[in-house]
This record gives structure tokens, C-alpha cells and sequence, in this order.
């Protein structure tokens, strides 16, 4: 569910189908606020409520990437993919504000996509400010002036792809899964 999914896609261990659903009337602010009593409460075994509570404690003391964050909250069409490149547009407080054109300007967000987003991103804007604030979130947003290049890692490579990747985002880059007409380098 929801609260699986969440916990998933931010980097959170241990939030499993039976866990959840014995927080299933919990919101995500009220999980971040449990006490280790309060997970015991529920039917939680020591062991993994002394895990849940340490994965919560280390992702509240970690930076969180503002793609990673948005697309925990599972909008509709909004993959990680999505999220990551729909950040290096704008910031969450711009994305909140946006106008559906300045969101079909992007490739791959035309009109239908756009205006689903803009009425997703309406319905939890105050579930996600209620939940922002446990987060040190990093903003994805491309620096001015960069170009929109595209780089594909294909084959066998002497460092690990997901780091090339990584390294290649922090310049701005687009980083495709595919070679296609888009490709700048490969």
C-alpha cells in the first residue's frame, strides 16, 4: 500500500507488508513521530521495532534527493524516472506553483501528463509540507546555463554504472536507459 511504497522508494528498510499493515492508520508524520513503546503497542517485535526505529533516525539525518521524495508519494504516472526528471526543472516549492504549461514544455510531460500532475500535486501538497519537514532535502534542479545533454552507459565499465550515472546527473546531464535521436554521448 501507500505506506509501503513510501518507505520503499525513500530508502527505508523494514517497512514490509505485515508491518504496514499494522500502521495502516497511521500518517507518515505520525510513523516519523512513534516512540519505540508506540511500535511495541501495535504488535511490533522488539527486533525489528529497534530496526524501524534506526532505518527512521538514519533517514531523518540523511540528505534525501527532491526526486526521491516526490515520487514516494506515488502520483500516477510519476515513476522515479519522472520525478528525477521532472526536479531538474524545478524546485519542490516552484513544482508546487507550476502552471501546467511550464510543465508540458518538458519532453515527455505533454498536456495530459502535465495537467494529471497538477491536480496529483494539488491533492497532497499538505500531506507532503506535513512530511517535507523531517527531511534535509537536496534540490536536483539543473544550474543555469546547462545544456541538456544526454549520456546511455552501455557494456562493461571499469566503475560501477549506478556511480557513472550519479556523477553524470550532478553535471545536469539527462541520463538515458536507451540510445535514441536524443543521445548526446554513449
Amino acid at each position: 500500500g501507500r505506506i509501503e511504497h513510501f518507505f520503499k522508494t525513500i530508502g527505508c528498510d523494514g517497512f514490509g507488508p505485515a508491518v504496514c499493515d499494522l500502521l495502516k492508520d497511521k500518517s507518515i508524520p505520525e510513523i516519523f513521530d512513534m516512540l519505540h513503546a508506540d511500535f511495541i503497542s501495535l504488535g511490533v517485535s522488539e527486533g525489528i521495532t529497534r530496526r524501524l526505529s534506526h532505518e527512521l533516525d538514519v533517514r531523518v539525518a540523511e540528505p534525501i534527493e527532491d526526486w526521491r521524495l516526490l515520487a514516494a508519494f506515488g502520483l500516477p504516472g510519476m515513476g522515479e524516472a519522472n520525478c528525477r526528471k521532472l526536479m531538474q526543472y524545478f524546485s519542490l516549492p516552484e513544482l508546487f506553483t507550476a502552471k501546467e504549461g511550464d510543465i508540458s514544455a518538458i519532453d515527455g510531460f505533454g498536456g495530459v501528463r502535465s495537467a494529471n500532475l497538477i491536480n496529483g500535486l494539488s491533492e497532497i501538497m499538505d500531506r507532503f509540507t506535513d512530511i517535507s519537514e523531517f527531511f534535509q532535502v537536496e534540490t536536483s534542479r539543473k544550474a543555469a546555463g546547462k545544456s541538456d545533454i544526454t549520456v546511455v552507459f552501455t557494456g562493461t565499465m571499469n566503475y560501477p554504472r549506478t556511480a557513472m550515472e550519479e556523477d553524470a546527473r550532478s553535471h545536469g546531464w539527462n541520463v538515458g536507459s536507451s540510445v535514441s535521436a536524443k543521445t548526446t554521448y554513449l
